[in-house]
Protein backbone atom coordinates (compact mmCIF):
# COMPACT_ATOMS: atom_id res chain seq x y z
CA UNK A 1 0.00 0.00 0.00
CA UNK A 2 1.00 3.41 -1.01
CA UNK A 3 0.49 6.04 1.99
CA UNK A 4 0.34 9.67 0.82
CA UNK A 5 0.62 12.56 3.53
CA UNK A 6 -0.23 15.78 2.09
CA UNK A 7 -1.31 19.20 2.56
CA UNK A 8 -4.08 21.56 2.14
CA UNK A 9 -2.78 23.12 -1.14
CA UNK A 10 -4.10 23.80 -4.40
CA UNK A 11 -2.17 21.37 -6.04
CA UNK A 12 -3.44 18.20 -4.50
CA UNK A 13 -6.71 17.61 -6.39
CA UNK A 14 -4.78 17.10 -9.37
CA UNK A 15 -2.38 15.40 -7.50
CA UNK A 16 -4.92 13.16 -6.35
CA UNK A 17 -7.18 12.34 -10.01
CA UNK A 18 -3.87 11.10 -11.42
CA UNK A 19 -3.57 8.46 -9.04
CA UNK A 20 -7.42 7.65 -10.05
CA UNK A 21 -6.82 7.91 -13.56
CA UNK A 22 -4.33 5.49 -13.01
CA UNK A 23 -7.07 3.32 -11.67
CA UNK A 24 -4.45 2.43 -8.53
CA UNK A 25 -7.01 3.79 -6.10
CA UNK A 26 -7.25 0.42 -4.22
CA UNK A 27 -3.58 0.53 -3.11
CA UNK A 28 -3.14 4.44 -2.13
CA UNK A 29 -4.17 6.06 0.24
CA UNK A 30 -4.71 9.78 1.00
CA UNK A 31 -3.70 11.45 4.61
CA UNK A 32 -3.84 15.44 5.19
CA UNK A 33 -2.03 17.19 7.27
CA UNK A 34 -3.82 19.74 9.63
CA UNK A 35 -8.01 19.96 10.44
CA UNK A 36 -10.43 20.35 7.65
CA UNK A 37 -11.22 23.40 6.96
CA UNK A 38 -7.76 25.19 7.85
CA UNK A 39 -7.55 26.03 4.38
CA UNK A 40 -9.85 26.63 0.97
CA UNK A 41 -7.59 24.73 -1.65
CA UNK A 42 -8.87 21.19 -1.10
CA UNK A 43 -11.63 20.43 -2.23
CA UNK A 44 -11.52 16.84 -3.43
CA UNK A 45 -14.78 14.38 -3.07
CA UNK A 46 -12.18 11.30 -3.32
CA UNK A 47 -11.66 9.28 0.37
CA UNK A 48 -9.16 10.94 2.44
CA UNK A 49 -8.27 11.61 5.98
CA UNK A 50 -7.31 14.30 8.13
CA UNK A 51 -4.81 13.72 10.93
CA UNK A 52 -4.72 17.31 12.84
CA UNK A 53 -1.64 18.71 13.72
CA UNK A 54 -0.51 16.57 17.20
CA UNK A 55 2.87 14.84 16.63
CA UNK A 56 1.86 12.04 18.91
CA UNK A 57 -1.08 11.06 16.27
CA UNK A 58 0.95 11.25 13.01
CA UNK A 59 3.81 8.60 15.03
CA UNK A 60 0.75 6.32 16.07
CA UNK A 61 -0.27 6.24 12.46
CA UNK A 62 2.99 5.29 11.08
CA UNK A 63 3.37 2.58 13.61
CA UNK A 64 0.23 1.09 11.75
CA UNK A 65 1.90 0.83 8.63
CA UNK A 66 3.75 -2.50 7.39
CA UNK A 67 6.90 -3.19 6.62
CA UNK A 68 6.00 -3.16 2.74
CA UNK A 69 3.81 -0.04 2.77
CA UNK A 70 5.54 3.19 0.94
CA UNK A 71 5.69 6.37 2.55
CA UNK A 72 5.29 9.60 0.08
CA UNK A 73 5.64 13.01 1.85
CA UNK A 74 4.64 16.31 0.48
CA UNK A 75 6.60 18.90 2.13
CA UNK A 76 8.87 17.49 4.16
CA UNK A 77 9.07 19.58 7.25
CA UNK A 78 10.92 19.56 10.36
CA UNK A 79 7.53 18.11 12.21
CA UNK A 80 7.35 15.30 9.61
CA UNK A 81 10.78 14.64 9.74
CA UNK A 82 10.50 14.11 13.75
CA UNK A 83 7.55 12.23 13.28
CA UNK A 84 8.58 9.61 11.10
CA UNK A 85 12.20 9.27 13.02
CA UNK A 86 10.32 8.94 16.73
CA UNK A 87 7.82 6.01 14.95
CA UNK A 88 10.84 3.94 14.49
CA UNK A 89 9.04 2.59 11.20
CA UNK A 90 12.01 1.39 8.61
CA UNK A 91 9.25 1.71 5.53
CA UNK A 92 11.05 3.50 2.29
CA UNK A 93 10.30 7.11 2.78
CA UNK A 94 9.76 9.48 -0.89
CA UNK A 95 9.55 13.02 0.10
CA UNK A 96 8.10 14.10 -3.53
CA UNK A 97 9.78 17.56 -3.75
CA UNK A 98 7.18 20.86 -3.80
CA UNK A 99 10.37 23.68 -3.21
CA UNK A 100 10.91 25.09 -0.35
CA UNK A 101 11.12 22.05 2.41
CA UNK A 102 14.81 21.92 2.51
CA UNK A 103 15.23 25.64 2.77
CA UNK A 104 12.54 27.12 4.68
CA UNK A 105 13.98 25.61 8.36
CA UNK A 106 15.87 27.03 9.49
CA UNK A 107 14.89 30.04 8.15
CA UNK A 108 17.82 32.34 9.48
CA UNK A 109 20.07 29.43 8.33
CA UNK A 110 19.22 29.62 4.94
CA UNK A 111 18.40 33.57 5.05
CA UNK A 112 21.71 35.01 3.36
CA UNK A 113 21.46 32.91 -0.18
CA UNK A 114 17.57 32.62 -0.16
CA UNK A 115 16.65 36.67 -0.07
CA UNK A 116 18.34 39.51 -1.64
CA UNK A 117 19.73 42.48 -0.13
CA UNK A 118 16.64 44.81 0.37
CA UNK A 119 14.41 42.15 1.62
CA UNK A 120 16.15 40.62 3.54
CA UNK A 121 17.35 43.60 5.15
CA UNK A 122 13.26 44.07 5.95
CA UNK A 123 13.24 40.64 7.41
CA UNK A 124 15.81 41.48 9.63
CA UNK A 125 14.09 44.58 10.79
CA UNK A 126 10.75 42.77 11.54
CA UNK A 127 10.43 41.35 14.76
CA UNK A 128 7.57 38.62 13.53
CA UNK A 129 10.24 37.04 11.92
CA UNK A 130 12.60 35.94 14.99
CA UNK A 131 15.52 37.71 14.33
CA UNK A 132 17.39 39.20 17.38
CA UNK A 133 16.94 43.05 17.96
CA UNK A 134 18.85 45.32 19.66
CA UNK A 135 17.25 48.33 20.79
CA UNK A 136 19.78 51.20 21.32
CA UNK A 137 17.44 53.96 21.98
CA UNK A 138 16.32 52.90 25.35
CA UNK A 139 17.50 55.22 28.40
CA UNK A 140 20.58 54.29 30.00
CA UNK A 141 18.70 52.32 33.12
CA UNK A 142 17.70 49.79 30.67
CA UNK A 143 21.47 49.01 29.65
CA UNK A 144 20.48 45.07 31.18
CA UNK A 145 17.86 44.74 28.60
CA UNK A 146 20.30 45.84 25.97
CA UNK A 147 23.31 43.48 27.23
CA UNK A 148 20.48 40.55 26.72
CA UNK A 149 19.74 41.60 23.79
CA UNK A 150 23.14 41.87 22.63
CA UNK A 151 23.95 38.32 23.88
CA UNK A 152 20.87 36.63 22.16
CA UNK A 153 22.41 38.60 18.94
CA UNK A 154 25.75 36.77 19.84
CA UNK A 155 24.52 32.92 20.08
CA UNK A 156 21.62 33.48 17.60
CA UNK A 157 23.96 31.83 14.59
CA UNK A 158 24.96 28.94 16.89
CA UNK A 159 21.50 28.57 17.80
CA UNK A 160 20.91 28.39 13.94
CA UNK A 161 23.85 25.99 13.65
CA UNK A 162 21.53 23.39 15.75
CA UNK A 163 18.27 23.92 14.03
CA UNK A 164 20.68 22.95 10.94
CA UNK A 165 22.11 20.02 12.87
CA UNK A 166 18.19 18.84 13.67
CA UNK A 167 17.09 19.38 10.23
CA UNK A 168 19.99 17.02 8.87
CA UNK A 169 19.13 14.22 11.00
CA UNK A 170 16.06 14.36 9.63
CA UNK A 171 16.57 14.82 6.00
CA UNK A 172 18.64 12.03 6.77
CA UNK A 173 15.94 9.27 6.62
CA UNK A 174 14.94 10.42 3.38
CA UNK A 175 15.29 7.58 1.45
CA UNK A 176 14.29 9.07 -2.18
CA UNK A 177 13.33 12.57 -3.32
CA UNK A 178 10.89 12.96 -6.47
CA UNK A 179 11.70 15.07 -8.55
CA UNK A 180 11.92 15.17 -12.64
CA UNK A 181 15.10 13.95 -13.72
CA UNK A 182 15.80 17.49 -15.99
CA UNK A 183 15.58 18.50 -12.04
CA UNK A 184 19.05 17.56 -11.33
CA UNK A 185 20.67 20.70 -10.74
CA UNK A 186 17.93 20.96 -7.49
CA UNK A 187 19.45 17.81 -6.54
CA UNK A 188 22.95 18.98 -6.69
CA UNK A 189 21.89 22.20 -4.09
CA UNK A 190 20.19 19.98 -2.11
CA UNK A 191 22.92 17.53 -1.51
CA UNK A 192 25.49 20.83 -1.62
CA UNK A 193 23.47 22.41 1.48
CA UNK A 194 23.23 18.58 3.13
CA UNK A 195 26.48 16.70 2.67
CA UNK A 196 26.53 13.01 3.05
CA UNK A 197 22.83 12.33 3.13
CA UNK A 198 22.46 9.41 1.31
CA UNK A 199 18.85 9.33 -0.54
CA UNK A 200 18.47 8.95 -4.24
CA UNK A 201 16.26 10.61 -7.05
CA UNK A 202 13.64 9.13 -8.62
CA UNK A 203 12.54 10.33 -11.95
CA UNK A 204 8.69 11.63 -11.67
CA UNK A 205 6.82 14.84 -11.70
CA UNK A 206 3.67 14.34 -9.53
CA UNK A 207 2.58 17.75 -9.89
CA UNK A 208 0.17 18.66 -13.03
CA UNK A 209 1.96 21.57 -13.91
CA UNK A 210 -0.83 23.39 -16.26
CA UNK A 211 0.95 21.87 -19.72
CA UNK A 212 -1.50 20.33 -21.36
CA UNK A 213 -4.56 23.03 -20.61
CA UNK A 214 -2.26 25.59 -21.40
CA UNK A 215 -0.82 24.37 -24.60
CA UNK A 216 -4.29 24.68 -26.55
CA UNK A 217 -4.64 27.86 -25.87
CA UNK A 218 -4.07 30.66 -28.71
CA UNK A 219 -0.64 32.73 -28.80
CA UNK A 220 -1.48 35.79 -28.04
CA UNK A 221 1.03 37.90 -30.71
CA UNK A 222 2.29 41.17 -29.44
CA UNK A 223 2.67 44.34 -31.56
CA UNK A 224 5.37 46.93 -31.10
CA UNK A 225 3.91 49.64 -29.31
CA UNK A 226 1.05 47.85 -27.11
CA UNK A 227 1.59 48.73 -23.60
CA UNK A 228 3.53 45.77 -21.52
CA UNK A 229 1.64 43.28 -19.30
CA UNK A 230 4.16 41.80 -16.55
CA UNK A 231 3.61 39.34 -14.07
CA UNK A 232 5.93 39.08 -11.11
CA UNK A 233 5.95 36.47 -8.71
CA UNK A 234 3.76 33.34 -7.68
CA UNK A 235 3.00 34.16 -3.87
CA UNK A 236 3.02 36.52 -0.80
CA UNK A 237 6.37 34.15 0.40
CA UNK A 238 9.54 36.33 0.85
CA UNK A 239 11.48 34.35 -1.17
CA UNK A 240 10.15 35.96 -4.33
CA UNK A 241 12.19 39.10 -3.46
CA UNK A 242 9.92 41.57 -4.27
CA UNK A 243 11.69 44.65 -2.80
CA UNK A 244 14.74 43.49 -4.92
CA UNK A 245 12.14 42.68 -7.71
CA UNK A 246 10.95 45.92 -7.96
CA UNK A 247 13.63 47.79 -7.61
CA UNK A 248 15.26 45.89 -10.65
CA UNK A 249 11.72 46.06 -12.94
CA UNK A 250 11.86 50.39 -12.15
CA UNK A 251 15.16 50.76 -13.16
CA UNK A 252 14.23 48.19 -16.53
CA UNK A 253 11.10 49.90 -17.19
CA UNK A 254 12.46 53.81 -17.56
CA UNK A 255 13.38 53.50 -20.38
CA UNK A 256 10.16 52.07 -22.19
CA UNK A 257 7.87 55.07 -23.61
CA UNK A 258 4.82 52.98 -23.74
CA UNK A 259 2.30 52.31 -20.65
CA UNK A 260 3.89 49.28 -18.39
CA UNK A 261 1.46 47.43 -15.77
CA UNK A 262 2.81 45.23 -12.72
CA UNK A 263 0.66 42.28 -11.77
CA UNK A 264 1.79 40.25 -8.60
CA UNK A 265 0.16 36.89 -7.34
CA UNK A 266 -0.41 37.47 -4.06
CA UNK A 267 -3.27 34.85 -3.08
CA UNK A 268 -1.68 32.85 -0.77
CA UNK A 269 1.48 32.94 1.18
CA UNK A 270 2.49 35.56 4.57
CA UNK A 271 -0.29 37.79 5.16
CA UNK A 272 2.31 40.07 6.92
CA UNK A 273 4.25 40.19 3.91
CA UNK A 274 1.59 40.59 1.64
CA UNK A 275 0.88 43.80 2.94
CA UNK A 276 4.15 44.69 2.71
CA UNK A 277 4.44 43.77 -0.76
CA UNK A 278 0.93 46.09 -1.89
CA UNK A 279 2.43 49.24 0.01
CA UNK A 280 6.00 48.63 -1.47
CA UNK A 281 4.38 48.08 -5.22
CA UNK A 282 2.47 50.75 -4.60
CA UNK A 283 5.06 53.29 -3.90
CA UNK A 284 7.51 52.22 -7.08
CA UNK A 285 4.41 52.03 -9.47
CA UNK A 286 1.59 53.91 -8.39
CA UNK A 287 -1.48 52.98 -10.50
CA UNK A 288 -0.18 50.60 -12.92
CA UNK A 289 0.39 48.45 -9.68
CA UNK A 290 -1.92 45.85 -9.78
CA UNK A 291 -2.12 42.87 -6.59
CA UNK A 292 -3.95 39.88 -7.26
CA UNK A 293 -5.46 39.12 -3.76
CA UNK A 294 -8.13 36.20 -4.81
CA UNK A 295 -7.90 32.64 -5.82
CA UNK A 296 -8.52 32.39 -9.31
CA UNK A 297 -9.66 28.73 -10.64
CA UNK A 298 -7.36 26.86 -12.57
CA UNK A 299 -9.22 28.02 -15.96
CA UNK A 300 -9.53 31.56 -15.46
CA UNK A 301 -6.02 31.85 -14.02
CA UNK A 302 -4.21 30.59 -17.14
CA UNK A 303 -6.28 32.48 -19.60
CA UNK A 304 -4.94 35.69 -17.17
CA UNK A 305 -1.14 34.86 -17.00
CA UNK A 306 -1.96 34.51 -21.62
CA UNK A 307 -2.95 37.97 -21.12
CA UNK A 308 0.50 38.74 -19.77
CA UNK A 309 3.44 39.46 -21.89
CA UNK A 310 6.75 39.22 -19.48
CA UNK A 311 7.03 36.65 -16.28
CA UNK A 312 9.80 37.33 -13.98
CA UNK A 313 10.49 35.31 -11.14
CA UNK A 314 12.92 36.61 -9.31
CA UNK A 315 13.77 33.67 -6.82
CA UNK A 316 17.33 31.62 -5.77
CA UNK A 317 15.81 28.51 -5.27
CA UNK A 318 13.26 25.93 -7.17
CA UNK A 319 9.92 28.09 -7.28
CA UNK A 320 6.64 29.12 -9.21
CA UNK A 321 7.94 25.61 -11.64
CA UNK A 322 3.94 25.55 -12.29
CA UNK A 323 4.23 28.80 -13.14
CA UNK A 324 6.86 29.34 -15.30
CA UNK A 325 6.05 26.08 -17.51
CA UNK A 326 2.87 27.33 -18.16
CA UNK A 327 4.44 30.70 -19.14
CA UNK A 328 6.85 29.14 -21.77
CA UNK A 329 3.63 27.18 -22.61
CA UNK A 330 1.94 29.98 -23.97
CA UNK A 331 5.10 31.59 -25.55
CA UNK A 332 6.10 34.23 -23.06
CA UNK A 333 9.31 34.85 -21.84
CA UNK A 334 10.63 34.29 -18.02
CA UNK A 335 13.14 36.11 -16.79
CA UNK A 336 14.80 34.18 -13.68
CA UNK A 337 18.10 34.05 -11.38
CA UNK A 338 21.00 32.41 -13.42
CA UNK A 339 21.18 30.35 -10.17
CA UNK A 340 17.92 29.23 -9.93
CA UNK A 341 17.82 25.28 -10.51
CA UNK A 342 14.74 25.71 -12.43
CA UNK A 343 16.59 28.09 -14.96
CA UNK A 344 19.57 26.01 -14.98
CA UNK A 345 17.36 23.18 -15.88
CA UNK A 346 15.37 25.06 -18.88
CA UNK A 347 18.63 26.36 -20.22
CA UNK A 348 20.33 22.37 -20.48
CA UNK A 349 16.77 21.41 -22.15
CA UNK A 350 17.61 24.34 -24.60
CA UNK A 351 14.87 26.64 -23.86
CA UNK A 352 14.79 29.82 -25.38
CA UNK A 353 12.37 31.92 -24.24
CA UNK A 354 14.26 31.55 -20.43
CA UNK A 355 16.43 34.79 -19.50
CA UNK A 356 19.33 35.73 -16.65
CA UNK A 357 18.10 39.13 -15.08
CA UNK A 358 21.43 39.55 -14.77
CA UNK A 359 22.48 40.01 -18.43
CA UNK A 360 19.21 41.34 -20.23
CA UNK A 361 18.22 44.72 -20.53
CA UNK A 362 14.51 45.87 -21.20
CA UNK A 363 15.74 48.21 -24.63
CA UNK A 364 14.57 45.64 -26.40
CA UNK A 365 12.11 43.90 -24.64
CA UNK A 366 9.41 44.17 -27.65
CA UNK A 367 11.86 42.48 -29.63
CA UNK A 368 12.12 39.62 -26.69
CA UNK A 369 8.51 39.25 -26.54
CA UNK A 370 7.67 38.77 -30.20
CA UNK A 371 10.95 36.24 -30.24
CA UNK A 372 8.91 33.98 -27.35
CA UNK A 373 5.37 33.85 -29.49
CA UNK A 374 7.73 32.88 -32.49
CA UNK A 375 9.70 30.54 -30.18
CA UNK A 376 6.43 29.00 -28.64
CA UNK A 377 6.92 25.68 -30.74
CA UNK A 378 9.81 24.49 -30.50
CA UNK A 379 9.67 25.51 -26.37
CA UNK A 380 6.26 23.32 -25.91
CA UNK A 381 7.80 20.55 -26.78
CA UNK A 382 11.07 20.39 -24.88
CA UNK A 383 8.22 21.14 -21.98
CA UNK A 384 6.12 18.69 -23.09
CA UNK A 385 8.71 16.04 -22.83
CA UNK A 386 8.80 16.81 -18.81
CA UNK A 387 5.29 18.51 -17.65
CA UNK A 388 3.05 16.72 -20.36
CA UNK A 389 0.56 14.54 -18.79
CA UNK A 390 1.12 11.49 -20.64
CA UNK A 391 4.87 11.64 -19.52
CA UNK A 392 3.98 12.58 -15.83
CA UNK A 393 1.15 9.15 -15.37
CA UNK A 394 3.41 6.74 -17.35
CA UNK A 395 6.24 7.91 -14.82
CA UNK A 396 3.96 7.94 -11.89
CA UNK A 397 2.66 4.62 -12.93
CA UNK A 398 5.92 3.28 -12.48
CA UNK A 399 6.27 4.55 -9.10
CA UNK A 400 3.22 3.22 -7.35
CA UNK A 401 2.82 -0.33 -9.17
Amino acid sequence: MNYHIITQDKFFDAYIEDIYKLQLEASNVFWVRGEKGEMSFLKTNRPIEYLGNDKADYVAKFKTLKPEDKLFVSWYDMFMGEAILESGINNKVYVVVMGGEFYAEPFWYHADWLFDKYTLKYLKERKEYGYPQVNWKRKPKNWNKIYKELCAKRHFPSLQKQLYEQKLKTISRIDYIVIPQEGINEFDLIKRLYPNTTFKIVNCCPFSQNFDAASLLPTKYFEKGWSINILIGNSADPTNNYLDAFRWLKKQCRHLSQSVNIYTVLSYGSELHKAEVIKYGKSMFGERFFPVVSYIDRDKYLSWVNSMDVIIMYHNRQQAVGNIMTAITLGKPVFMKACSPVYMMLKEQGCSSVYDVKEVSFENIEDIIQSANRDRANNVAIVKKIYSEETRLNNWRKLLE
